[in-house]
């Protein structure tokens, strides 16, 4: 038989973390989880691109389809907005949720810098990264460079 203090305590508890979850939204919600798995394989294609640095004399790719074919990648992660491995799409292109955009920055003969961007779910707003003050549909976006960050050319100029 059940102690009726301890229901009433393991009822309260159950409750208070319904409401919580009620009043919160659910922190595991298939839109936050996605696009948390979008951020997750951003920083994934982050490692294999400063791989690909650290493998050329510390200049990042020209193309990103370079780091399949050097096999530092044998393929994009999954994206999980379609179930397909993600691809690199053009910066405003009509097809970039859970996709993601690579920019390289040309410091001169070689590519010294660059900046990298996943794209959330279709009604996500998102970050505004071309400077219009409208939200571009990115989730996350990082960036790596060799020598200094006053070295790369804002991504404005490089979107404009």
């Amino acid at each position: 038989m059940l102690n009726p203090k301890l229901f009433s305590l393991t009822a309260g508890t159950i409750f208070i973390f319904i409401i919580t979850l009620a009043l919160t939204g659910c922190p595991t919600s298939g839109h936050d989880t996605r696009e948390k798995e979008v951020e997750s394989n951003i920083h994934a294609i982050q490692i294999a691109i400063e791989t690909y640095a650290v493998d050329h004399d510390n200049y990042y790719p020209e193309d990103i389809n370079d780091l399949i074919d050097s096999e530092i990648m044998t393929e994009f992660p999954n994206n999980p907005m379609t179930e397909v491995n993600m691809e690199p799409v053009e910066f405003g292109s009509g097809t970039r949720e859970g996709n993601f955009t690579y920019i390289p920055d040309n410091g001169g003969d070689e590519i010294t810098g660059y900046y990298l961007f996943g794209y959330g779910l279709e009604a996500t707003e998102g970050e505004d990264v071309n400077g219009d003050g409208v939200g571009d549909q990115v989730c996350t976006l990082v960036m790596g460079w060799i020598g200094e960050e006053s070295d790369m050319t804002p991504l404005e100029e490089l979107l404009n």
